[in-house]
Parts: structure tokens; C-alpha cells; sequence
């Protein structure tokens, strides 16, 4: 049996008019579908990071706005409390008694406060000075007029004794509706109950025209103006009303951010 000569080459493959193989429209429509769908997800990835950022911002926005709206409203509130604190003891003077007590009294807030004989100006303005024991009266115009107050006193407070004095040694005076002389100071704590005796050493029936009352103040700080009033105070109200001004304000766009968010999303 005669063998069988292969021919010396072999016939090409037929050519399916699509060049080299990896121009096969099959294979670049599986990998441009591959790629287009890595597009996709990496485009939604962007956009869901986005999305957090903007969620997480508003959080933020809305909590600070919330902080700052709390913050300037208590400032509000302690600069409201400063304008209504009244003396903790303001109460008749019988100048014909030569002793007074006042049983209990709490005061506002911690600091110095002073005991002091307040009148009404229903007397000459010397006079009156002179009558109270004001010193720079008593220097030059009180010549054959005696103070009329003269007394000691002693505060206490869960029965023991806290501060006591003469009013000799006080000098602090002051002018507005009614004139009062300071008889001595103390320090206060809020929250404890004080108990005050006073006794008067001279008589003071010549202050009876001008209704005197027993008082007690709170003493300013050294960083307070001759009016009571320091930096702080006079900042409170324009700080107060700036932060909730702009708390009030972030938070309310954070809230309408989040909310149209909210119906973009239906």
C-alpha cells in the first residue's frame, strides 16, 4: 500500500474577515461589558462617598448650630438673672430700737457683700450725709451734727460665726434714690442661710424722717465699673444674641438640607 505524502505545507486556516484574534466581536463585547459595568460601580461608589460626606457635614452643621443656640441662650438667661438680682435683705429700720436681727437670708450667688443703712433723700443732702457718718462729709460740713449711726454687728450662719465688725471701720458710701452708708462686710456662699444682729450704740431717731432700711449688697469684683458692671455683663447680651442668632440659623439649614435630601430620594 502506497504511503501517504503530507503535503510540504499546510493550507491556512480560512480567514474570517476579523484579522487577529482578539479583535473577535465576542471577546470585545465581553470585556467592554466588563468594563463599562467597573465604570458604573466606581461611579456609584464615588457618589455613595459623596453622600456620606454631605450626611456627615450636615450632622455636624446641625449639632454645632444646636450648641451654639443652648450656649448663647444660657448666656441670655445668666444676663437676665444679673439685671433682676435684688438685695437679699432690704427691710425697715426702727430708729427706735437699738437692736436688730435678721433671722435668715440666703444670698444670690458666692462673693462679698455688704450690710449697710440706706435713707430716703427726704432730708438736706449734708445733713443726711452727715447723720449716715459719711467721712468725706464728716471732714469739712458735719461740725455739731453726730452720725447717728454707730452700731456693731455679727453674721452667722448653721450657728457659728462667720464675720463681725463696727462701722467705724467701713467706709463705702453711695448716692442714687436713696443714700446708704456701708456698717461692714462679709463673705456669702450661696445656698447657706445667714443670720444678722445689728446694735445700734448712738441714736438714730434723727434719720426717722428719711424711712431708713437695713440692706445688704453684693460687692462687686476689682474688675467691675463703679456701677456693678464688668466686661462680661456688658458683652452678655450681643454674644447671647449673636450665637443663637447663627446656631438658629445652621440648624435650621441643616435641617432643610437634610430634609430635601430626604424627598430626593423618593
Amino acid at each position: 500500500m502506497p504511503s501517504q505524502r503530507f503535503p510540504a505545507t499546510l493550507p491556512k486556516p480560512r480567514s474570517l474577515g476579523y484579522g487577529r484574534i482578539g479583535d473577535h466581536p465576542l471577546r470585545t463585547l465581553v470585556v467592554g461589558g466588563v468594563s463599562s459595568r467597573v465604570v458604573h460601580l466606581n461611579t456609584l461608589r464615588r457618589q455613595y462617598e459623596m453622600k456620606r460626606v454631605q450626611i456627615a457635614l450636615l450632622a455636624v452643621m446641625a449639632c454645632l448650630g444646636l450648641t451654639l443656640t443652648l450656649i448663647g441662650a444660657k448666656i441670655l438667661v445668666w444676663r437676665e438673672a444679673q439685671d433682676k438680682l435684688v438685695p437679699p435683705v432690704d427691710l425697715p429700720l426702727s430708729t427706735s430700737a437699738k437692736e436688730f436681727s435678721v433671722r435668715a437670708f440666703a444670698v444670690p450667688q458666692d462673693g462679698d457683700y455688704l450690710i449697710a443703712v440706706s435713707a430716703e433723700r427726704a432730708i438736706p443732702s449734708n445733713t443726711l450725709d452727715c447723720l449716715l457718718g459719711i467721712d468725706d462729709a464728716l471732714i469739712d460740713k458735719c461740725a455739731g451734727i453726730p452720725a447717728a449711726i454707730n452700731a456693731n454687728w455679727i453674721i452667722t450662719a448653721d450657728g457659728r460665726e462667720i464675720a463681725h465688725g463696727a462701722s467705724k471701720s467701713e467706709r463705702a458710701a453711695g448716692w442714687s434714690t436713696r443714700v446708704y452708708k456701708g456698717i461692714g462686710r462679709f463673705p456669702g456662699t450661696r445656698g447657706k442661710l445667714y443670720k444678722l444682729d445689728v446694735s445700734f450704740l448712738s441714736d438714730n431717731s434723727q434719720l426717722s424722717p428719711a424711712k431708713p432700711h437695713i440692706e445688704v449688697h453684693w460687692l462687686p469684683p476689682t474688675n467691675y465699673d463703679e456701677y456693678g458692671n464688668s466686661m462680661r455683663y456688658a458683652l452678655a447680651r450681643p454674644a447671647g444674641i449673636t450665637l443663637v442668632s447663627v446656631g438658629s440659623l445652621s440648624l435650621i439649614f441643616a435641617v432643610l438640607m437634610a430634609a430635601r435630601r430626604s424627598l430626593a430620594l423618593r
